[in-house]
């Protein structure tokens, strides 16, 4: 009897042990859960494009960035090939190179739209026709204006915009010999015009004579 009594007594304060030893492990558990919560920041994460301007080829962006700052804890991106990275790939126009990586745009972690100078040549290496039209030139042996055409299209200021028309517009590349140099000829001719607008706006921007606009002084 006094035996039974004994196991009784151990088996309830073994009990009452456990049981007190659960909650305080629980509290502590929730207690670290807490603090982590609290140490660590929210996280957002900001999508973007770039564009490498040697070649070409696009690439995708995401980075997990400690929200309302550009602290990027971790990204992971994947490269694409683009219109023109494929021509210039096939014609041997490009060797194995680092990638020069220039954004084009981006939004998340607080930025609804984030615009790059690279969106420009992204456009054209997106774009079939601006592609083809380099293959056209490579292929018909007109190098000088393939190579002046992939130049502008790099452009980051006025410029830019000589290049419009090259990517909207498909050229026909049944042109003859003649009319092929009338069609260069007169795409020369609007690019030597941006040219002079791009100069007149770096002579502006370096406090050069003040004038009315970029496009005035030519006037």
């Amino acid at each position: 009897m006094a035996e039974r009594k004994l196991m009784s007594d151990v088996l309830r304060t073994l009990y009452r042990w456990t049981n007190r030893r659960s909650v305080r492990w629980a509290a502590a558990v929730g207690l670290l859960i807490a603090v982590v919560c609290l140490a660590s920041p929210p996280v957002s994460t900001f999508r973007f494009h770039s564009v490498c301007v040697q070649c070409g080829t696009l690439k995708a962006t995401t980075a997990w960035q400690v929200s309302g700052s550009r602290m990027t804890l971790y990204s992971q991106s994947t490269e694409s090939e683009s219109a023109l990275s494929r021509v210039l790939r096939e014609a041997g126009l490009v060797q194995p190179h680092e990638h020069r990586w220039d954004f084009t745009s981006g939004r998340g972690n607080g930025i609804r739209c984030a615009l790059g100078y690279g969106r420009y040549f992204a456009r054209a290496a997106r774009s079939d026709t601006f592609a083809d039209m380099v293959a056209m030139l490579h292929d018909r042996g007109e190098f000088t204006f393939r190579d002046r055409i992939l130049s502008v299209s790099r452009r980051q200021d006025e410029l830019h915009i000589a290049y419009e028309d090259l990517v909207l517009y498909p050229v026909d590349d049944s042109m003859d010999s003649a009319e092929l140099q009338t069609w260069i000829d007169e795409q020369s001719a609007q690019i030597d015009f941006w040219e002079r607008v791009a100069a007149a706006q770096a002579q502006r921007d370096r406090g050069g004579a003040p004038v009315k606009s970029a496009v005035n002084v030519l006037y």
